[in-house]
């Protein structure tokens, strides 16, 4: 099949399930032959064969024999890495090609997860709380050799991990563009490295992984017990390392924090240099908020900017999210955007949910503070009573405080599992009632000054 037909075949496979549809799942199709019956057609990602595979192989059968008028009596869809694709392949049709998708045996590439063209470095606000993880993630991304790896970046929940680690993928495409890229999420990872083991395909995925130039994996604490995976990511570490590839990591925690991942694991994460982005501060807030505003069309007085970032004090995406509330908001009614929208938006009760909202931060601090350590010591995996108390403390304040789950307040406690959160919740119960005047007057102080 020409490109004229094959661009054909694509829109109409595309007009079938939708443009979403067909630019999440279906875009990166290349043709490879037809014979005895069988259409076979290649994609870069496993997660993409097997998708195509269950859901979409029936319609892409009915579609090519519509359009060729050629009997067809079984797709196959295969996982080619190299597979050679067309400018009209790599796009929607009729659309530009302006997704950050690929095949990482391209020059110029980066596949495995969708990148988000705004999270670039020139967006990035730099403060106090994130200025060396800034730093470490433009010199990998735009110096000609780096000797950073693996550079490991970790902080809290929505403090601008992914948008460093987009950053990188987008420079270092944009300054290299004969060079090979790979970003992906650690669930991702999981996922294409047990359907390679169950396909019987594990070396076409070691190849996928190891043909780069630059690996980018988001969230690794979420590989945790599955030591297969573990041994599967060390070994790519290794070859990577010798090849003299970067190696760019996030986490929720320092790697000695990261629970299930094995002592080998750890210590390569740990090889490298570590960037900690700490907590916005109010400095960082109103900057961040500024930077905002002077990308909108709409003006916003300064008293405005100053007020949501003495209310909102969490995660930078709840800043910004708070920020297009109150600008949405402003345009619907055709208003101006003032301090009297905020307070009418955030009323005192919203205001106190939303700073207790996905904030243990917060709660870790008030809990340090209380007992008299640091945040990484409460955090930590230390069993040592003096931070263990603190530590089902603070736990226990943030599942009374917050609508997190058990698992997402083990993930924001250094990769903890939900057993562990059940078991620090129920232990401070147990020891408020057996030791009111102790354990329950720290408790009760402390939910008092968190506003609960």
């Amino acid at each position: 099949m020409d490109n004229a037909s094959w661009t054909r075949f694509l829109r109409l496979v595309a007009a079938e399930v939708g443009q979403g549809t067909f630019r999440r799942w279906l875009r990166r199709l290349t043709p490879v032959g037809l014979e005895d019956g069988v259409l076979t057609l290649a994609v870069p990602s496993l997660v993409e064969r097997d998708r195509i595979r269950t859901q979409f192989a029936e319609i892409l059968r009915l579609v090519w024999m519509k359009e060729t008028g050629t009997p067809v009596a079984a797709v196959d869809v295969r996982f080619v890495p190299d597979a050679a694709r067309t400018q009209e392949a790599a796009a929607a049709p009729g659309e530009a090609n302006t997704s950050s998708g690929g095949d990482p045996a391209q020059p110029g590439a980066v596949i495995g997860g969708m990148l988000n063209p705004r999270s670039t470095f020139e967006r990035f606000v730099v403060s106090r709380n994130n200025e060396l993880a800034y730093a470490a993630a433009l010199e990998v991304a735009r110096a000609d050799s780096s000797e950073y790896g693996p550079l490991y970046l970790y902080g809290g929940t929505g403090l601008g991990k992914s948008h460093l680690l987009h950053a990188i993928a987008i420079e270092y495409r944009r300054l290299f563009p004969e060079r090979r890229a790979l970003y992906m999420m650690a669930e991702n990872f999981i996922y294409q490295f047990v359907q390679s083991v169950k396909c019987q395909t594990t070396g076409e995925f070691k190849e996928y992984l190891r043909n780069v130039d630059i690996l980018l994996i988001d969230d690794i604490h979420f590989i945790s017990a599955a030591q297969k995976s573990q041994d599967e990511l060390l070994h790519t570490f290794d070859v990577l390392s010798g090849r003299n590839s970067r190696i760019v990591i996030s986490a929720n925690g320092r790697p000695d924090q990261l629970t299930g991942q094995g002592e080998a694991l750890q210590s390569r994460l740990g090889s490298g240099l570590r960037a900690k982005i700490r907590p916005t501060d109010l400095e960082f807030r109103l900057k961040f908020l500024h930077a905002r505003v002077g990308e909108l069309d709409i003006p916003i007085d300064d008293a405005v900017v100053e007020k949501l970032a003495d209310r909102f004090g969490g995660s930078v995406r709840e800043l910004e999210g708070a920020l297009r509330r109150v600008v949405a908001n402003a345009k619907l009614l055709k208003r101006r955007v003032t301090t009297d929208i905020v307070t009418e938006m955030f009323d005192d009760y919203e205001l106190r949910e939303t700073r207790r909202q996905g904030n243990p931060e917060h709660i870790c601090r008030m809990v340090a503070e209380k007992y008299g350590i640091t945040v990484d010591e409460l955090v930590s995996a230390s069993r040592a009573r003096r931070f263990s108390r603190p530590r089902h403390v603070a736990i226990y304040l943030t599942k009374r405080l917050t609508p997190l789950s058990q698992p997402d307040i083990g993930r924001a406690f250094g990769g903890r599992d939900h057993t562990s959160v059940l078991y620090a919740v129920r232990r401070v119960e147990k020891l408020m009632s057996e030791d009111p005047e102790v354990t329950g007057r720290d408790v009760e102080q402390l939910l008092r000054d968190l506003g609960g």
